[in-house]
């Protein structure tokens, strides 16, 4: 659910709607494990940002489809992350090229493990970073 700043619908008001619509089509929704995170420039003040809802836990971080994203949505979180996880991958083609796993093989892990997830949500990561 996508609030926008400067409108005159509550965020209680959409999550009510959110409910009642879940229900007329027999889908459930679990509040003990929704999350609210509330992006907002790096130093916004307290007095500019929304109360928090109801029942709903609030987050400063969030992983979404891989990305980790935080409130003043930074890589902060994201960057070492990733590298943990290249480290890893990395170490196991190393221990792949000491077996003898022919170049070609290993090659094609490396864009399968690498590449793919570099080259993954490539185009959100420049936006953040213009």
């Amino acid at each position: 659910m996508l609030v926008a700043a400067n409108t005159d619908v509550s965020a209680e008001n959409k999550l009510s709607n959110i409910i009642t619509w879940s229900v007329v089509n027999k889908l459930a929704l679990n509040l003990q494990i929704t999350k609210e995170i509330v992006f907002h420039r790096p130093h916004a003040s307290e007095c500019c940002l929304p109360p928090p809802l109801s029942d709903i836990e609030h987050v400063s971080s969030v992983k979404l489809l891989g990305v980790h994203l935080t409130d003043s949505l930074s890589m902060d979180e994201h960057v070492p992350q990733t590298i943990s996880v290249f480290n890893q991958h990395l170490y196991l083609l190393c221990q792949l090229n000491r077996q003898g796993l022919p170049l070609d093989c290993l090659s094609s892990l490396f864009d399968y493990l690498i590449m793919s997830r570099l080259m993954y949500c490539m185009l959100l990561l420049l936006g953040l970073v213009a």
